[in-house]
C-alpha cells in the first residue's frame, strides 16, 4: 500500500506498507533436508516512510525503514528478528534522458532471542553504498542501473563479517505496443539461518515477456535465476524458475491475476 502527498511543487512525502508470507521447504532456506516434506511459512511486512525535496535540478530523499520477518514452523523461532534502516538519496537531472544518482543507507537488526537455536548470536549492523544512472532514452527503452559495495558486522565473534559488491538493475523494453520485455538484476546482503554462517548473498536474475491480446486480456511468461552464498560455509544454492501469468482487466481499476510458477533447487 503505498501513498504520497505532495507538500508543494517541490517537497513531497510517501509512506508504504508492505506484507508477505510464503512457505519455504528446508531446502530453500538453505537447510538441506527434505524438500517437500518439511515446510515453513516465512512472514515479512514493514514499512518505509520519508520525503523528497528539489533544488533545481538535484533530488534529495531520506527514508526509514522498519521491517520483520518472522518464521512460523519448524525450529526457526529464534531466528525472528526486526530490522530498523535508514537511507539518503540523492539524484540529479542532468538531461531528461540520464539522470544519476547515488545513495547511501545502513540498518540494525535486533532478534527476538539473544541466541537462535545453534547458539549464535545473530544481531548484526549493515552498511552499504552505490551509485548509479535513471536512464530513459525514449518511450520504448527506460532502466536503471547501479553499482556499490555492502558490508555487515555480527555481534557473535564467531559469525564472520560480511561484505560483497552490489549491482542493481532494470531494462524495460516495449518491442510493440502490445509486448514488453523487461529485465531485472538484483543483490541483497540477507542474514543466513544456516548453522555457521552468518550472512547470505543473495543475487537474483530474472527476465519477463509479457503481451496484450486484446484489450482485456494479458499473457507473460518469466525465467530466473537466483542464488545464495553462504558466508562463513563452502555452500551455494542456486535456484532456477519458469512462470506464466494470465490478466484480466474488469475495469481500469480492476484486475484478475493469476500465476503458476515452476521451481528447481540445485
Amino acid at each position: 500500500i503505498d501513498y504520497r502527498l505532495d507538500a508543494s511543487r517541490d517537497l513531497s512525502f510517501d509512506t508504504e506498507g508492505r506484507f508477505n508470507t510464503a512457505t519455504q521447504t528446508n531446502a530453500q532456506l538453505g537447510l538441506g533436508g527434505a524438500t517437500t516434506r518439511t515446510l515453513t511459512q516465512v512472514s515479512t511486512y514493514g514499512a518505509t516512510g520519508g520525503g523528497n525535496n528539489k533544488f533545481g535540478d538535484l533530488t534529495l530523499g531520506l527514508h526509514g525503514t522498519v521491517d520483520r520477518t518472522q518464521y512460523d514452523g519448524g525450529n526457526l523461532s529464534s531466528d525472528d528478528y526486526n530490522a530498523y534502516g535508514l537511507k539518503l538519496r540523492a539524484g540529479y537531472r542532468w538531461t531528461e534522458a540520464v539522470q544519476p544518482f547515488a545513495e547511501v543507507g545502513g540498518d540494525v537488526r535486533v532478534y527476538d532471542t539473544t541466541f537462535d537455536a545453534s547458539g549464535y548470536d545473530r544481531a548484526s549492523d549493515g552498511v552499504a553504498g552505490r551509485a548509479g544512472l535513471k536512464l530513459s532514452f525514449s518511450e520504448m527503452l527506460n532502466g536503471e542501473a547501479s553499482v556499490g559495495y555492502g558490508v555487515r558486522a555480527y555481534r557473535d565473534p564467531r559469525l564472520p563479517d560480511a561484505g560483497a559488491p552490489l549491482f542493481d538493475g532494470s531494462l524495460i523494453w516495449s518491442v510493440t505496443p502490445l509486448t514488453t520485455v523487461t529485465a531485472r538484476a538484483s543483490t541483497l546482503l540477507n542474514d543466513a539461518i544456516v548453522s555457521g554462517a552468518s550472512a547470505d548473498i543473495n543475487r537474483a536474475y530474472t527476465i519477463n515477456v509479457d503481451h496484450a491480446l486484446t484489450e482485456r486480456v494479458k499473457l507473460g511468461l518469466s525465467a530466473g535465476l537466483l542464488t545464495d552464498t553462504y558466508v562463513g560455509r563452502s555452500q551455494t544454492d542456486r535456484t532456477y524458475s519458469l512462470g506464466a501469468t494470465a490478466e484480466y482487466h474488469l475495469s481500469r481499476e480492476v484486475v484478475l491475476k493469476a500465476t503458476a510458477t515452476h521451481q528447481q533447487l540445485v
